[in-house]
């Protein structure tokens, strides 16, 4: 039952906040297909590391849990890696995204 009413919490709080901001519909993404091929790898990813990133930040650590002792600094590595490569402005990552979002 908590689950579902996470879902539907989650629908509900991302729907109001484009409906408040104006900007229901009228963001450019990506294609259905990429948003697929996204949704899984990141599911694969948090069924692969046991949870998600903030299941082991706040739930798992909270827990003392050494899993999530492991993966939140390896989480926050990652972060901290892609922020550097994407401040360039030229680096191989910048550029796709670049060219991947532009309109």
């Amino acid at each position: 039952m908590g689950l579902v009413f996470y879902v539907c919490s989650a629908v509900i709080g991302g729907l109001s906040s484009a409906l408040m901001s104006s900007s229901l519909a009228s963001v450019q993404g990506v294609g259905a297909l990429e948003a697929f091929f996204g949704g899984f790898i990141l599911l694969f990813g948090a069924r692969f590391g046991a949870g998600c990133t903030s299941g082991h930040g706040l739930s798992g650590m909270a827990l003392m849990a050494w899993l999530s002792f492991l993966a939140v600094p390896f989480m926050f590595a990652g972060g901290i890696v892609t922020a550097f490569l994407m401040r360039t402005g030229s680096s191989p990552l910048d550029r796709f995204v670049n060219e991947t979002l532009a309109v």
